[in-house]
């Protein structure tokens, strides 16, 4: 999913190969638009299939009975297209890496199968991430195939333990390979490497150089909220490694291969290191936004630190490692470690960093420091195998090195970035700002003598649209301001930013530290320039289906018809399929100004059980209120297919704040609130009031918070037969967020009191602020769209 904003297209990018610069993300207030038909990286095939309740198997993995271990093995799996990488992602309860081993092994005819091998897996690398909850590889597995398996293996302590489960598995495949055009080209694509590197530091592989969709982090920003660049000082480097063969034919197709995973798959936006490597010791540049970004690579310590990934697997006891190296697992070659020591002696020269220290980092709160080496393994921080035994056992020999290339000053000109500057250009017209630079290297900085410039990042000369009224020429925007820097001092560049006219948006705009001796730093520098409200709109109302609190009060509604209604408990959020991540907070007066309206409980069609009972009940919903209906017997259970239906533990208070309601017997009607299609049809229906209503599509299904494996029941045709039908349930849930493949514009689903309505999302920050989410975004066709009417923008909300 693309996010983009039109102007783009007016002050096009003059990014190609960025040395070195201060990239500062002017981000002015625009017209908000998300593509989803990516037309930039259409070289890069991915697909994410779901695989429970597949073929007959299970919808949820788990231990039944009194078993204390169950293996569970899928049926082979044909992918929907051939893959050069892969890796599964789940969601899961009570499980982590002691009790749940999960593994995979591919086949490119469904015949010739590789080894099984062990997924290294873990829940979250990075913070905001869109995909918490889920767990998932670091990074996919290189391998190709056409077809798949899993397996997975669960164990508990004692039968009377509640047993761990797994749910909503998807295997995500995907396609870097060039066509044979593209390969032709790579001899052209190698030379350009030397042609353009700077002299500055070592030769870095760019992201225009490996074909990266995204070159310049301003096209393709994935479905979380497009991970704007953020700054901080780097104390800390983190080395790792992948999931891939320690002897690639074509790095760069891994390389690709990582960043649609990061940036599609897992919804970053952007890949989640600085800096790759492969096993000839080339460089490849990873996450955009140069030096002092923050990427995703060690959980909770991202802030501050630095990610640097060897592409190759280094574990010598796993399994998946031996499969990739066809049993011969190797260390790092002599031209990786000497090419990696050679890129941290400059970075912690740039960064003042003493490569053989160690020192407490804390995670991004500040809390749960650790003693560390400065250059460490991110094991040494998180809990995994990575960077594999042979390659941990490297580094302190690394460090050594590092410290001896840094002995010989090999870095004359390194500038470190010291202030991280935030401009707003949505009212002003134009912002002065002043750079300030670290000297880091060994030669003195002049603005006389070979003068010290900041110059605009394209090495074409091209200028920047942004260009304020005392720049020195279109790509120059400032001279150094003092009259010399020594090594160890600090030197500043003052000038303005300057909207164009009729601008908006978000765009980067890069400088780079040349002297006129043509000497180019080959330090990529950023900074985060940050946009608040689009000027020119007012507040419009929330859209209905947000939810909402106040910090003081503590409580959560649900806004809906202009009312909010009291979400009464956690589960009361969760059964009725809503999400408390989505929570936004509002101020006291917005919450007092608006009146109240029923209180939401428990969803109708939950299962419920008291604590220290065995009944179960269903929730339902009646003209005088909620009530509990209690499932008589076993044979009503597997009537209705409750069998695998998630069945929450309520106290006996809240029990009995529920009226009874009639039992539930295998020959009583479809209780309300189950969704449920049977063998003899396609057709999904929802029970409402004793009636079916039809699901008119999937999008519908989706947007009312159903999975088909999860949640539909299947019954008997009979049963279905004996309803009466109801109107078709035709209509998005209000609060889905929408766009369609043949315009990029996205849209609130809302009603105005009478009838359901588009509502035109005006600014990023509007949409994030109303408590959406990227990942929320549902794409549907644009007859669907069209049936229904424009309602009011959806503007900015303070």
């Amino acid at each position: 999913m693309n996010i983009h904003f039109p102007l783009k297209t007016v002050f096009a990018s003059k990014k190609s190969k960025i040395i070195m610069g201060a990239v500062v993300a002017v981000l002015l207030s625009a017209g908000f638009y998300l593509t989803t038909a990516n037309p930039l990286d259409t070289s890069i095939q991915s697909s994410s299939q779901e695989v429970l309740g597949v073929n007959n198997g299970p919808s949820v993995l788990k231990i039944s009975g009194r078993d204390t271990q169950k293996t569970i093995t899928s049926q082979p799996l044909e992918a929907n297209h051939p893959f050069n990488a892969i890796a599964p992602m789940w969601e899961e309860t009570r499980a982590d890496n002691q009790n749940r081993t999960v593994e995979i092994r591919v086949s490119s005819d469904g015949t010739d199968w590789t080894r099984w091998m062990e997924i290294d897996a873990v829940k979250s690398v990075r913070g905001n991430d869109p995909m918490a909850g889920v767990t998932y590889m670091e990074t996919p597995i290189f391998l190709e195939g056409s077809h798949f398996q899993y397996r997975v293996t669960l164990q508990r302590n004692s039968p009377d333990e509640a047993s761990p489960r797994i749910t909503d598995m998807k295997m995500t495949y995907l396609d870097s390979r060039k066509s044979g055009i593209q390969k032709a080209t790579e001899a052209v694509s190698a030379l350009g490497k030397k042609v353009f590197a700077a002299n500055g530091g070592p030769n870095i592989v760019t992201r225009s150089e490996w074909d990266s969709p995204d070159p310049n982090g301003d096209k393709f920003q994935g479905d979380s909220p497009y991970w704007p660049p953020t700054y901080n000082d780097t104390e800390q480097i983190f080395i790792h490694h992948t999931v891939h063969s320690n002897q690639q034919s074509n790095p760069e197709e891994v390389v690709r291969a990582i960043w649609d995973y990061h940036a599609k798959t897992l919804g970053w936006g952007d890949i989640g290191y600085n800096y790759l490597l492969d096993h000839e010791g080339t460089i490849y540049e990873g996450r955009y936004g140069g030096d002092h970004v923050r990427a995703g690579h060690v959980r909770d310590y991202n802030k501050g630190s630095m990610g640097v990934a060897v592409l190759g697997c280094f574990q010598s006891d796993s399994s998946t490692c031996q499969e990739l190296n066809d049993g011969n697992v190797t260390p790092p070659t002599d031209a990786t470690l000497d090419s990696l020591s050679t890129l941290l002696s400059w970075k912690t020269t740039s960064f003042e960093i003493d490569p053989q220290t160690t020192h407490q980092f804390c995670d991004e709160n500040g809390n749960n420091c650790l003693n560390l080496p400065t250059i460490a393994a991110h094991r040494d921080a998180g809990n995994t195998t990575c960077n594999g035994d042979l390659f941990y056992d490297k580094m302190d020999s690394i460090r050594q090195d590092t410290a001896d290339k840094n002995s010989n000053n090999p870095w004359g000109y390194a500038a470190r970035l010291t202030n991280f500057k935030v401009v707003d250009l949505s009212g002003d017209r134009s912002s002065q700002v002043t750079m300030e630079f670290k000297n880091t290297g060994t030669q003195t900085w002049s603005n006389s003598t070979n003068r010290m410039l900041l110059k605009t990042d394209s090495p074409r000369g091209e200028g920047s649209d942004f260009q304020g009224g005392d720049w020195l020429d279109s790509q120059t925007p400032a001279v150094l301001n003092e009259n010399s820097v020594d090594p160890g001092q600090t030197g500043s560049f003052t000038f303005k930013w300057a909207r164009p006219s009729g601008a908006f948006g978000r765009y980067y705009e890069g400088v780079r530290l040349v002297s006129e001796n043509n000497v180019t730093f080959n330090n990529h520098y950023g900074t985060h320039l940050k946009v608040f409200c689009s000027f020119g709109y007012t507040d419009n109302p929330r859209p209905n289906g947000t939810i909402i609190r106040n910090p003081d009060n503590g409580k959560i509604f649900l806004l809906e018809n202009g009312k909010k209604r009291h979400l009464t408990s956690p589960l009361a959020i969760r059964s009725n399929r809503l999400s408390s991540r989505k929570v936004v907070n509002i101020t006291k007066r917005e919450l007092s100004n608006l009146s109240d309206g029923d209180a939401i409980k428990i969803g109708e069609g939950t299962l419920v059980k008291q604590k220290s009972g065995n009944k179960i009940f269903i929730i339902d919903k009646t003209s005088s209120g909620y009530v509990k209906r209690h499932i008589s017997s076993l044979k009503a259970y597997h009537t209705f297919d409750l069998d695998d239906a998630p069945t929450y533990q309520v106290s006996q208070r809240r029990l009995d704040s529920y009226s009874d309601g009639p039992a539930v017997y295998a020959s009583s009607d479809i209780p309300d609130g189950l969704v449920f299609t049977s063998s003899d049809t396609h057709r999904i229906f929802r029970a409402e009031d004793g009636k079916k209503r039809y699901i008119t599509h999937p999008n519908v299904l989706g947007s009312h918070g159903y999975k088909r494996r999860r949640d539909v029941r299947r019954v008997s045709q009979g049963k279905i037969d004996a309803l009466t039908s109801g109107n078709s349930l035709s209509t998005l849930r209000t609060g889905t967020t929408v766009t369609t493949d043949d315009s990029p514009k996205v849209f609130a689903i809302d009603t105005d009191g009478t009838t359901d309505v588009r509502r035109y999302i005006v600014t990023p920050r509007s949409y994030t602020k109303a408590g959406f989410r990227w990942k929320d975004v549902m794409t549907i066709g644009s007859g669907m769209l069209e049936n229904y009417d424009s309602g009011e923008t959806v503007a900015c909300h303070k």
